[in-house]
């Protein structure tokens, strides 16, 4: 044993101190053997099927996978859908708005629910923001998008995301993007408050949208067949690439990877890499086969971690998952409605989808990556997500950084040397002190609204007509003063007969100056 061999080396060791050192050392190297057997790595999960044999069911899995893995499939009725969802970083809650203004948010694993409330008013998109130990939800209304913490309290509204229908959260950025129904594209720092970028895409309403998680870029689909991505330092496309020849219907990306999955107006699913801007193979037929057909797909699209791509099938009455490599599906679940919305659970093989009578979540073997790399994980404790969005926000990234792989030059192309060189020049200035023609300088003393060379002029306009008018006035009184009363009966003649009226009579009357309720009065006869 090792403990026979250390006391035989230490017979041979020139002193105890040496012994000592060298039991010190396999005990050592027995607990780091024990350390690294209770750390492995854990290997994916999957489904195998022979040939001829059909996908599994949901009874079948839950027949066959683990006890801890059960509470990942679950049916919710509710009545105000079509509902989307959105899981958070973690994979450890679970949101959902409906149509019907129906919104909450609950722990799925445990079923403990955290909130939930009626906004009374449709909602379209949601999405969590931040991934501490105090999550916050995002929620597109009919008009604006507000912020709401765990307890569903209102924390934040934003006007300026206008008739939102597609949220995404940034989380290395801190920024909250959106596409609006009348075309505009929105990037909003969630840390300061402030507007990073805010234009008109000028291709009509946004409502085929995606992001690409490793570049930060927005995606959107468009009628025309065309995929544009965008960037918040960029009003126009930085990208412009020509997908489907009918019309994109749905666009999805991988979390891990360069893949970008965009389904037609043909119902033909193609698969492309945003590195290179060229398709990839999506069958086993072999690498001339860029597209599959997807008979009576709804546009709706989800990619998992490890690549499992989940498509509505049967206009939306049924959900079919696809393997990353191939066009025959591992597994295939009914829905009890039309689906609106898919999510697949980080760290989780679990996929929740929303339809027009509830939520719904089944089990994917395979789906999830078994193995975080990330300080927020599913088991991470509160204050581990607390130091995690400490440090996420300390190392948040400019904007700047933003830019598709393609255009970068590179995969995860930075320019690292011009961004530094930028905060240097911005740090100098604000810490700069000013020159003495900047302490000597006084600003020129402005009275009123207008000022300058026009107001002079309009001043002194209006001072000749002051003046013109009464030189006019005292001409007039001087010429009536030389013609005497003849000129004062001549002047006020006009006056005089508006102001007396002689009756049939002779009598002079008075001129009638009556309200409305002089009406009432009897007439004479």
């Amino acid at each position: 044993t090792t403990m026979d061999v250390a006391a035989e080396d230490s017979d041979q060791m020139p002193s105890g101190f040496h012994a000592k050192a060298a039991a010190k050392a396999a005990r050592l190297r027995r607990e780091a053997a024990k350390l690294a057997s209770a750390s492995a790595l854990e290997s994916p999960g999957g489904i195998e099927s022979r040939p001829g044999e059909w996908a599994p069911t949901q009874s079948k899995l839950l027949r066959r996978v683990a006890v801890a893995a059960r509470p990942g499939h679950f049916e919710l009725s509710l009545q105000y859908g079509p509902y989307s969802v959105a899981y958070d970083t973690t994979g450890r809650l679970l949101a959902l708005c409906g149509r019907g203004g129906h919104v909450a948010a609950f722990e799925w694993r445990q079923k403990r629910l955290m909130f939930e409330s009626q906004v009374n008013e449709p909602c379209h998109a949601l999405t969590w923001v931040g991934a501490g130990s105090t999550p916050q939800l995002a929620v597109a209304h009919s008009n604006w998008t507000y912020i709401y913490d765990a307890q569903g309290l209102e924390l934040h509204c934003l006007k300026r995301l206008h008739k939102a229908n597609k949220l995404f959260w940034l989380p290395r950025h801190w920024l909250l993007a959106a596409c609006t129904d009348t075309g505009h594209l929105h990037w909003q720092d969630v840390s300061t408050g402030q507007t990073v970028a805010s234009y008109c895409g000028h291709h009509g309403p946004l409502r085929v949208s995606a992001l690409h998680p490793d570049s930060g870029c927005v995606l959107t689909g468009q009628p025309n067949g065309q995929l544009c991505i965008w960037t918040p330092l960029e009003k126009r496309p930085v990208v412009k690439m020509l997908c489907c020849p009918a019309g994109v219907r749905a666009v999805a990306t991988a979390p891990a990877g360069h893949a970008v999955y965009t389904l037609g107006g043909d119902s033909r699913l193609r698969v492309w890499d945003i590195r290179c801007l060229r398709p990839l193979s999506v069958s086993d037929s072999g690498a001339d086969a860029a597209s599959i057909r997807l008979f009576d797909a709804a546009p709706q699209l989800a990619v998992s971690q490890r690549g499992l791509l989940a498509c509505p099938v049967r206009q939306g009455a049924a959900l079919m998952v696809l393997p990353a490599g191939g066009a025959k599906p591992l597994l295939s679940h009914p829905s009890p409605g039309r689906l609106s919305d898919l999510a697949f659970c980080p760290w989780e093989d679990v996929l929740a989808f929303g339809h027009a009578r509830g939520l719904g979540s089944v089990l994917v073997p395979g789906s999830g990556e078994p193995n975080p790399d990330g300080a927020v994980h599913p088991l991470s404790g509160k204050r581990q997500r607390r130091e995690a969005e400490v440090r996420g926000l300390l190392d948040k990234l400019p904007p700047e950084t933003i830019a598709p792989p393609a255009v970068g030059g590179g995969v995860n192309a930075v320019d690292a040397e011009g961004i530094e060189e930028a905060l240097a020049r911005k740090r100098a200035a604000v810490m700069a002190l000013p020159s003495d023609e900047v302490r000597q300088f006084q600003p020129r003393r402005r009275s009123g609204k207008a000022s300058g060379e026009l107001n002079r002029k309009v001043g002194e306009r209006w001072q000749r007509r002051r003046m013109e008018l009464r030189q006019l006035l005292k001409s007039k009184k001087r010429v009536l003063a030389e013609m005497g009363d003849e000129g004062a009966d001549a002047a006020g003649g006009r006056k005089t007969k508006k102001a007396k009226k002689v009756s049939q009579s002779g009598e002079l009357t008075k001129p009638a100056t009556g309200t409305f309720l002089d009406r009432l009065i009897p007439k004479a006869d």
